[in-house]
């Protein structure tokens, strides 16, 4: 699932609301628009991510020294800058709104993932008004849609419920999702991430649960929940073989421990071990 726009501000995809995305400037391409096309190519279901609400706060430690971040110049990239203790004002918040709905229109995702923060109690009529807008587009399509969250940012039944990088440590009888990435750092260029020992760790609670699943389908239960990994670009992917070949023998892993590829069922019992996982 690629990320349409991270805390950073920069869209990486042709944003109408800002000159910073990634169609304007850098690579001068629509990635998200191109992702969707090669997705479907190949006959997948293609969703996005957004963390957008972050942007609220995310550089407000250039305002604490002579910094561009004060620049009003390159207020459309920092943003307000605001502290993480203020809650966002009604243009940020209708800012928000109208660039989560251009994704939702310009590319069809059949899923949005939103970070957390968003569970903010000022953001809560804006996500209700986004959830009856993508639900409805969804219908138009007709098309089944999702949105994954975080902590307490939708009610119950109304979005599926995301652990990151986590599991749960107890039973959950509705559907949720966990998700993780193969590498145990996020950064493309350091040299520490390389050794596949760190990428695997980070696939322990999703192997977990398929070998977990494939005991408790003999005791009658249902599917409950759903895993998702984040497979890094490169060729050299940390993860059991690197890259496509270690998204490969993960696949194999996981279908060693189930009769299915990623979901898997509630049972009598929660996953062992913590939820915390590090």
């Amino acid at each position: 699932m690629p990320v349409a726009e991270h805390h950073d501000g920069f869209a990486l995809y042709d944003c109408a609301y800002s000159t910073w995305n990634a169609a304007t400037m850098g690579p001068k391409r629509d990635l998200i628009g191109d992702l969707a096309e090669a997705v479907r190519r190949q006959w997948l279901v293609f969703g996005l991510s957004s963390h957008r609400a972050e942007h609220w706060w995310f550089f407000n430690g250039g305002m604490a020294f002579d910094a561009d971040v004060q620049d009003a110049r390159y207020a459309d990239l920092y943003g307000p800058a605001q502290s993480e203790s203020l809650p966002p004002n009604e243009a940020f918040l209708d800012d928000w709104l109208a660039r989560t709905c251009e994704l939702v229109d310009k590319y069809r995702p059949q899923l949005v993932w939103f970070d957390w923060w968003i569970e903010q109690p000022i953001f809560q009529p804006y996500l209700q008004r986004f959830a009856a807008y993508y639900y409805n587009r969804g219908a138009d399509w007709q098309r089944g849609v999702t949105i994954n969250y975080k902590h307490d940012a939708y009610p119950e039944g109304t979005a599926v419920f995301d652990v990151e990088r986590g599991q749960l440590d107890d039973i959950r009888p509705r559907f949720w999702q966990t998700d993780t990435a193969v590498a145990k750092k996020k950064s493309m260029v350091d040299p520490k991430v390389k050794t596949p020992k760190e990428g695997c760790l980070r696939w322990r609670p999703l192997l977990s649960l398929a070998r977990r699943r494939r005991v408790d389908r003999r005791r009658g239960g249902r599917v409950s929940g759903v895993a998702r990994s984040r497979p890094r670009p490169e060729s050299d992917s940390p993860g059991p073989g690197g890259g496509a070949g270690g998204s490969k023998k993960m696949d194999v892993a996981v279908r060693s421990g189930s009769s299915a590829s990623h979901p898997w069922i509630s049972s009598h019992a929660p996953a062992n071990g913590s939820s915390r996982v590090r």
